[in-house]
Formats: C-alpha cells, sequence, structure tokens
C-alpha cells in the first residue's frame, strides 16, 4: 500500500468513526487522544532510551575528566569524541531502531 492510500483510508475510516452532522462525545474523544498520546510516548521512551543512556554516561565521564583536569577544556575536546560515538551507536542500533519503529507504527495504525 501507498502512503496515499493510508491517507484516503484515515479519512474514510474518520468520517465512519464520526459522521458528519454527529454530536462528538468529548469524554471518549479526549479519553482516545490521551490513551494514544500516552502509548506513543512509550514507544519514543522505548527507541531513545539507548541514546539517552549514551548521552549521561558519556556526559558523567566528561564531567569527571574535567574535574581532574581543571586547565584542559575537555568539554571543547570531547565535543568531536561525542559526535562519533553518538553516530557509532546509531549505526549499531539503526536496524533495531527502526525495524521497532515501523512495527510500532503499524501496530499504532492497525488498532487506531
Amino acid at each position: 500500500m501507498n502512503p496515499s492510500h493510508y491517507i484516503i483510508r484515515f479519512f474514510n475510516h474518520s468520517f465512519q468513526i464520526i459522521p458528519l452532522g454527529a454530536v462528538l462525545d468529548v469524554g471518549q474523544f479526549t479519553e482516545g487522544i490521551v490513551d494514544m498520546l500516552s502509548e506513543s510516548y512509550l514507544i519514543a521512551l522505548l527507541l531513545s532510551s539507548p541514546f539517552l543512556l549514551f548521552a549521561v554516561i558519556v556526559n558523567l565521564s566528561f564531567a569527571f575528566l574535567a574535574r581532574l583536569s581543571p586547565h584542559l577544556p575537555i568539554y571543547f575536546v570531547s565535543g568531536p569524541f561525542v559526535i562519533f560515538l553518538g553516530v557509532y551507536v546509531f549505526h549499531i542500533y539503526s536496524s533495531d531502531f527502526l525495524s521497532s519503529l515501523i512495527s510500532s507504527l503499524n501496530q499504532l495504525i492497525a488498532h487506531g
């Protein structure tokens, strides 16, 4: 299926859920939005957790090094190192990251 087919399918499905001229049940609508946003936030947190863990460990280690050698501009020296390691971590997790992102989005599309 093409992405344009998904858009047409979403519009068709939205008019089946809430027909034109129908009264919108605000409680059910907001409950659905909150459920979808909480699920999306959980997916984003699970996908970004390796990068968050990497950022915390690397920044704490460079902060420790900055305390050990106060005359060396550690954050200036560590900039290229952090960028290279970030790209390397993304390279390692990219296949898992993209496959879990695609499966999560397909699941969200199928049930949403």
